[in-house]
């Protein structure tokens, strides 16, 4: 007869001590703030544009934290001057990519020029677009139709007001129920059948 063997213990989980629960709480803070698209931007722009040393990189974030909260709460200033600022440096790429083509006309260049220059010709207009969308919004708005009977009508304005005015012509006259009734009851009476010649 087998003794059944003792089963293993399970280690119990350690207490996180007040110092890994502060490091916990430092890597999920660390790991929101790398997860905002403003921390994103900063860090991009920081990396690319800015000397180490002549830009602080919060106040860059504060600055880009206040331009979306701008945009949460209704002011679209901000992405209307970056549509229309957009669309102007687009506008002169296109000006002197044209001026390169041409001047480059001769040589394999230029076709690759023209492609670039209506590109960024492209690009503008559809900038302006986007800009018009943010001044103009497209309101959606739902129509409650509370008619029992309606009536759709294709027919343009200028018909319906002709048609409107013209004099109503007279109803026709309807025959009389009684005549209905014995004209169809009346015989049909059979053709008669032309002499076969024998």
């Amino acid at each position: 007869m087998t003794t059944a063997q003792p089963q293993p213990q399970q280690p119990k989980p350690a207490i996180p001590s007040l110092e890994e629960n502060e490091d916990l709480e430092w890597k999920a803070k660390l790991s929101k703030l790398a997860s905002m698209p403003e921390f994103c931007a900063a860090q991009t722009i920081f990396g690319s544009l800015c000397e180490p040393g002549t830009t602080d990189i919060g106040a860059l974030l504060t600055s880009l934290h206040n331009a979306s909260n701008a945009v949460n709460n209704g002011d679209l200033t901000g992405p209307e001057s970056i549509a229309i600022t957009q669309a102007m440096t687009l506008d002169f790429l296109f000006h002197n990519l044209l001026r390169t083509a041409m001047a480059n006309m001769d040589t394999s260049r230029f076709e690759q020029l023209m492609r670039l220059a209506l590109r960024a010709q492209s690009q503008s207009s559809r900038t302006l677009e986007t800009l018009a969308a943010l001044k103009n919004p497209v309101v959606f708005a739902k129509q409650l139709n509370v008619a029992e009977q309606q009536i759709v009508s294709n027919i343009p304005a200028s018909k319906r007001l002709s048609r409107a005015r013209a004099p109503s012509s007279p109803p026709a006259l309807e025959a009389p129920r009684e005549e209905i009734v014995r004209s169809s009851k009346s015989k049909i009476l059979p053709r008669a059948r032309a002499p076969v010649n024998r």
